[in-house]
């Protein structure tokens, strides 16, 4: 589905609203022959066609009267609850709505929010029975959609709940919002607000708004787990209240206090038998228990490098150039003129690009680029070099007009706009060395740059990334010998 905003880019001020739809019990009442007419359109082999339809045409239900079941009838509506295959055929009939709105966007019925030169589809997010509309804030363009959805429904049995929908107005008044939530007949929404469990808005969530995780997290503190040994205990902090997180981390820094207080969780459940209020009973320090068994430890996840490593996989897909919506977006608007974050004095973006920026340092030490293009690794101080430039050649340094130009720029520009000339005699011989080693590679500006990462993997790995971030501590061998046992 198409993106109309990054969210590495900054808060633009264009009037736009984001319209959250609810289906009435969308499993239970979507169209079988609505699935199976997509599939049909979208190409999907003949076979494959008749394989979902036995699948769907299997369903049966009865009607239990005084709890006694009636006659069996074969279901033409709906999907299987809790079923794998159910969310992938689900959003296959909901790709009509994103048909049908481009169709109608092409014919100039929508105006899209941002630009009708902006490419791809018409802004719509859908992940399971969860649709965002991204719109322009105009009475017209929600009354042409709200008739748009009227013969959508009437194709797969998917109806609105207008009770349940919502509109979110960006850079705009409640007083102006409400006319259109009324044209559309929906609720008045506000940002933050909760979508796939994660909270959205444009400003960074406070820690109020991390309260349902760690709600959470305190409800799976069971009770039972004070009749436990400690290496049960061990287990279920590692298996079940250091991966509740996980999610969170995938996408949004998680603030100091909030890492503290899941810290405060998992360290009473595992001491303390989940009284919270029990003071003085830790064994070994918080610190000690986060690292690794070979290293003297419990090998328990320290959620501060585990959240960043998670992170650190959007700074692959930016500087690795991934074709993502987000990441050509990004290096489109932000970063046009081949100025890469590394460079910038005052970060621009949002806060979770910021927040991925400040995550570069330690990403930089656990990756080296092989540059083509040459335009996301500085020319002096990068890490394409095994030896930063600077180092290998101060006397030259010394002369560099700009110390934190990127690759590209050196090799676009003359020795005049490189350095300050004359250059002395040391700083002359090493630019000939700098030319004939350095620089004597093939160049392409066609072919993105590669980073590759010190770990030895040729992809990006998480794990990897974690161990390397928790580093190695020494360790008695036989106190580690000895962890290994639990």
């Amino acid at each position: 589905m198409g993106l109309p905003v990054s969210p590495s880019l900054p808060p633009f001020q264009k009037k736009i609203v984001i319209l959250k739809l609810n289906f009435e019990k969308a499993f239970d009442k979507v169209e079988h022959q609505a699935i199976l007419e997509v599939m049909k359109h979208k190409g999907f082999p003949s076979k494959w066609i008749k394989w979902i339809e036995n699948i769907l045409g299997s369903g049966t239900s009865s009607v239990l009267l005084n709890g006694t079941p009636g006659k069996i009838f074969k279901c033409k509506i709906g999907v299987r609850q809790d079923d794998p295959l159910s969310p992938l055929l689900f959003v296959l009939a909901t790709d009509l709505l994103q048909s049908i709105v481009n169709r109608v966007w092409l014919m100039g019925v929508l105006t899209h929010p941002i630009s009708d030169n902006f490419g791809g589809d018409f802004p719509i997010l859908q992940y399971a029975d969860d649709t965002l509309l991204i719109l322009r804030r105009d009475a017209r363009t929600l009354f042409n959609l709200k008739g748009i959805m009227r013969p959508f429904s009437d194709s797969t049995g998917l109806h609105v709940n207008f009770n349940k929908s919502f509109l979110v107005p960006i850079n705009m008044s409640n007083n102006r919002a409400q006319p259109l939530a009324n044209t559309f007949g929906c609720h008045l929404g506000s940002m933050p607000f909760t979508y796939l469990g994660l909270p959205l808005g444009t400003t960074k969530p406070s820690v109020q708004d991390f309260s349902p995780l760690l709600s959470r997290i305190e409800r799976r503190m069971s009770g039972f787990s004070r009749l436990l040994s400690y290496d049960s205990r061990l287990i279920l902090v590692n298996v079940v209240l250091s991966a509740l997180p996980t999610f969170y981390m995938c996408s949004l820094k998680i603030p100091p206090q909030v890492v503290k207080q899941i810290d405060v969780y998992r360290k009473h459940c595992l001491w303390s038998k989940r009284d919270v209020n029990r003071k003085g009973s830790c064994l070994v320090a918080w610190e000690t228990t986060c690292k690794p068994k070979n290293q003297g430890g419990l090998g328990i996840i320290n959620i501060e490098n585990q959240n960043d490593a998670l992170l650190m996989k959007h700074l692959n897909s930016f500087y690795n150039q991934h074709d993502l919506p987000w990441v050509n977006l990004t290096w489109s608007k932000l970063y046009s003129n081949n100025q890469t974050p590394s460079q910038a004095r005052c970060p621009v973006g949002s806060f979770w690009w910021k927040d991925l920026l400040k995550l570069f340092t330690p990403f930089k030490n656990l990756i080296k680029c092989d540059p083509s293009r040459g335009n996301t690794d500085l020319f002096w101080l990068g890490s394409w070099s095994p030896t930063p430039l600077k180092e290998k050649y101060p006397h030259l340094f010394f002369f560099c007009k700009k110390p934190k130009c990127y690759i590209r720029f050196f090799l676009n520009n003359e020795l005049e706009a490189n350095f300050s000339l004359p250059l002395s005699n040391q700083a002359t011989e090493q630019l000939s060395m700098l030319l004939e080693t350095e620089l004597d590679r093939p160049w392409v500006e066609s072919t993105a740059d590669i980073w590759s990462y010190a770990s030895g993997n040729a992809t990006f790995s998480s794990k990897a990334t974690y161990k390397l971030l928790i580093g190695v501590t020494e360790a008695s061998p036989l106190f580690s010998m000895d962890l290994e046992s639990w």
